[in-house]
């Protein structure tokens, strides 16, 4: 369904999609990453967000739970990622 949304929006040619990946080439995608997103709403952790800091990336999570309360909080008065909880924010 991503696949078909993509190609409905037209912008299939800037979006990847990988699935069952190594761990290898899991490292290697996410080092070269710019953003990671993580939506679930009300996860107690997310460690795919610390996934995406740890590699660099830059994390859009969801505005609640684990994200908001742990892991995208600001460092030394530097925001560290994004939050929302709509598509306008």
């Amino acid at each position: 369904m991503l696949k078909k949304k993509a190609i409905e929006l037209n912008i299939s040619e800037q979006v990847e999609f990988h699935k069952n990946v190594t761990y290898r080439d899991l490292v290697g995608l996410l080092g070269g990453a710019v953003a990671g997103i993580h939506s679930m709403t009300d996860e107690h952790f997310g460690i795919s967000v610390v996934e995406y800091m740890a590699a660099g990336a830059i994390p859009i999570a969801h505005n609640s739970a684990g994200p908001k309360m742990d892991i995208v909080l600001d460092e030394d008065g530097q925001q560290t990622g994004f939050l929302a909880c709509t598509v306008e924010e």
